[in-house]
Parts: structure tokens; C-alpha cells; sequence
């Protein structure tokens, strides 16, 4: 009788387990620190070391190609500004019956890399545009901004007149550390400036 008892009690034990969610090890008189890998939580120092290794790694070789991607979106947003300036003057003379001119001064600005400025003809004069770009727009960081006719000829403004024309010409924007070039250029008259790749 008592194998008997022994055994429901047994089985009484597995059902209780069972419907209560219990887990075996937590019955058992071994202490959580002997009883090996399996209630081990954490990382030891070597895996720590390893990670930080492959960390460093990775990040030496990915951090000298970064290097030139923050001044490459400086460039490209000095450009795309330029763009953006000219489609605004000759849309602003179109709307307003007004002759408007992008002067560029390649020595100009704080750091002496070259600026741009809408104006519009006032009169007998130009006069900065009350607009947007009316305030003069630095040359990007590292950059030099110029300004030609297309055949190379150095220019100091360009024409926007009130039928929609344009003077043709090309603003190049160079990375002086790179020596890397964008123009901006409209060939003809009646085109809108747009980017273009330089001819080497």
C-alpha cells in the first residue's frame, strides 16, 4: 500500500507542476549558482572584448568613406540653392514684368569663396530682391562658386528677362579640397538652368 500511495503522490505532484506552471528546477535543492550554464545570465569580459573588437573594426573602415560624404551634400546643396535661385528670377520677371539678374561675386562672402544675389531692375538700377534669396547666399564650406559665359569667358551677373529668356551661361561650384566640380549652366536663351557634369 504504500508503493500505492507513493505513486499518486507522484502523479499528484506532475499534475500540480503541470497545471501550475511550476518549473522542475525550482523544486530542486541544488542552489541556483551550482547548477551550471543554464541559469547563466550576462555576457563573460572576453565576449564583451570580442563585440567591441569587431565594433572598432567596422567602424574603421566605414569612417574614411564618410569623410567626403558631408562635404559632397554641402556641394549638392549649393548647387541644388543655385538652381533653386534661378528658376525664383525668372519666374519673379516673368510674373512681374521686371528684368531680375543673379550677380555672383567669386571672392565675395565671409570667407572669401564667392556669393550669389537675386537683384531686381528698380528703376534705372538694380537693387536687392525683397525675396527669398535677396540676401547674398554663401558659397558652400571648402568651395569656390564662379560664374562664365559658355565658352569660359568670367561673367558677374546673368539676366533673367521678362518674356522668359535668359542670358546662356555656367556656375561651377568646386570642392577646393577634391578639386571635384559641379556647373549649373543654360545654353540657350530659352532653357532653364540645370546641372550638368563638366567636361574634364
Amino acid at each position: 500500500m504504500t508503493d500505492a500511495n507513493d505513486g499518486v503522490r507522484l502523479e499528484f505532484r506532475v499534475l500540480c507542476m503541470r497545471s501550475c506552471d511550476i518549473d522542475n528546477s525550482s523544486l530542486s535543492p541544488t542552489p541556483a549558482y551550482r547548477r551550471g550554464s543554464e541559469t547563466r545570465r550576462g555576457f563573460t569580459l572576453i565576449e564583451l572584448m570580442l563585440v567591441l573588437a569587431v565594433i572598432a573594426l567596422a567602424a574603421a573602415v566605414v569612417v574614411p568613406s564618410l569623410r567626403g560624404w558631408g562635404q559632397s551634400s554641402r556641394m549638392r546643396d549649393g548647387v541644388d540653392e543655385f538652381v533653386s535661385a534661378t528658376h525664383y528670377a525668372r519666374t519673379q520677371a516673368i510674373s512681374s514684368s521686371k528684368m531680375y539678374r543673379i550677380t555672383v561675386d567669386p571672392r565675395g562672402g565671409d570667407r572669401g569663396m564667392g556669393q550669389f544675389q537675386v537683384m531686381v531692375l528698380d528703376g534705372q538700377s538694380f537693387a536687392p530682391d525683397t525675396g527669398e534669396f535677396g540676401n547674398p547666399v554663401q558659397a558652400p564650406d571648402g568651395c569656390r562658386v564662379e560664374l562664365m559665359d559658355l565658352g569660359g569667358k568670367s561673367l558677374d551677373s546673368i539676366d533673367f528677362f521678362p518674356n522668359g529668356r535668359s542670358q546662356p551661361a555656367r556656375f561651377r561650384v568646386t570642392d577646393l579640397a577634391t578639386n571635384v566640380q559641379k556647373d549649373v549652366e543654360c545654353q540657350t536663351a530659352s532653357e532653364m538652368f540645370r546641372v550638368v557634369v563638366p567636361n574634364p
